[in-house]
């Protein structure tokens, strides 16, 4: 983004680097996935910086809330005074990154190197955060620390599923961002990511988190402090067409190629994504069918081999009859032989997803069929109830697993196949 095409953002940048005496040369970069960071960079044959920015944080964010991003990035590479702690702050990234590797540091000494870092760490983010109230205000710093984790966690979920599905019927999402405020939008989405944070957060055997969670942050932040910046809306972008086709065409590849190359023969070269190789047709999430991105059926199938039952009905009641035994864990092992081959400590937490995924996603299916609704087009196991009523199918399914008793399964199986349940 250049200065001279993005006044309003630039000086925004500026004004936060001012107040932080952060002098070095830096540049800004927008990047098509939720990101904010400061990374080092040659400018000019020189040491500078370049301010990481997500589009999706750009379009989202109130000027106030990204004004608290940006101090806080800058806050925290001011925090990372000598090159030995820059190196240690890639070292213990790439460390974190290995986990899942096959070749990688053997995950108990990986534990060992990441807690003893994590606290130097946490304290770093902890002062940033500190900051950023002062040139932002508390609350613009409590609204970006809230909204930058529920609009990441939505894009990781969300945005995979629309680009794939539409990507076999030879398309690209060209409302992706549009389709990604519109699920933002959504209370169902926003509670149900809200608690997905949490649980994220609250799971951390090898101490990988290179930030603390959510109720340390905000509990750690200075109080009553003034916004620095009032601004309710994004900060204006005038360049906000161009950059969101560019942002399309870096998350709809159509091959290996230079992402500049292939652009369409439209008058603007923006018409098409991978014209000249495999041409992508414009189409919309908001006007397909949300069923089109559901795994309902797959679902079903699943239990249905797993439990070596003929029917639906007959393999979710094989299920509850495993949940009320305690037999489960096999049969989530037998749905999904991978889980088995998950580390110790996070094994349990993943035959549990395992099994009340399943279980949610095969019930909504027959609860829809029997007549319920959606309550929400993002969520398949968010429904209306025939009063009208917000059933939350996963999170009930969830608490049945949490506390050994089937009960709440067997209701809701009964509602939507009673004869079989019976």
């Amino acid at each position: 983004m250049r200065p001279a095409d993005e006044p309003e953002l630039a000086a925004l940048v500026r004004g936060v680097a001012a107040q932080l005496d952060f002098h070095a040369p830096l540049l800004v970069r927008v990047l098509p996935v939720p990101d904010a960071s400061l990374v080092p960079v040659k400018v000019s044959n020189q040491r500078g910086y370049a301010l990481l920015l997500g589009w999706p944080l750009l379009r989202r964010l109130t000027a106030a809330q990204l004004t608290a991003v940006v101090a806080h990035e800058i806050a925290y590479q001011q925090n990372l005074l000598s090159r030995s702690d820059r190196m240690l702050a890639v070292t213990r990234d790439m460390v974190e990154a290995s986990l899942d590797n096959r070749i990688r540091v053997p995950r108990a000494l990986s534990a060992r190197l990441l807690r003893a870092t994590r606290e130097s760490f946490w304290h770093a983010e902890i002062v940033a955060d500190a900051r950023s109230v002062e040139v932002a205000g508390t609350a613009a710093a409590l609204g970006a620390l809230r909204q930058v984790p529920i609009i990441t966690t939505v894009f990781e979920h969300f945005v995979e599923d629309w680009v794939c599905v539409l990507a076999e019927d030879g398309c690209y999402p060209e409302d992706l961002y549009d389709a990604l405020d519109a699920a933002l939008d959504d209370p169902h989405v926003v509670r149900r990511t809200v608690a997905a944070v949490a649980d994220d957060e609250a799971v951390d055997p090898y101490s990988a988190a290179s930030h603390p969670p959510l109720p340390i942050r905000r509990a750690a932040l200075p109080e009553g402090v003034g916004a620095g910046r009032d601004d309710s809306r994004p900060v204006p972008l005038r360049q906000a067409d161009d950059v969101q086709r560019w942002c399309l065409r870096e998350l709809c590849p159509t091959g290996g190629e230079d992402p500049e190359m292939g652009k369409g023969d439209s008058e603007d070269g923006l018409e098409e994504i991978g014209a000249g190789r495999e041409r992508l047709r414009p189409a919309h999430v908001l006007d397909t069918s949300p069923e089109r991105f559901d795994s309902i059926v797959d679902a079903g199938a699943e239990l249905m081999r797993a439990t070596g039952r003929d029917s639906i009905p007959g393999a979710v009641i094989a299920a509850v009859d495993a949940l009320a035994e305690g037999g489960w864990p096999r049969l989530a092992r037998a749905i999904e032989p991978g889980v088995g081959s998950a580390p110790p400590p996070l094994r349990a937490t993943a035959v549990r997803e395992v099994m009340v995924g399943c279980l949610a996603h095969t019930i909504s299916g027959l609860l829809r069929d029997a007549g319920w609704e959606r309550a929400s087009r993002w969520l398949t196991t968010m429904l209306l109830d025939p009063d009208g009523a917000v059933v939350d199918v996963r999170e009930l399914i969830g608490q049945a697993f949490d506390s050994g008793d089937p009960t709440p399964v067997r209701v809701l199986l009964d509602a939507a196949t009673p004869r079989a349940a019976a």
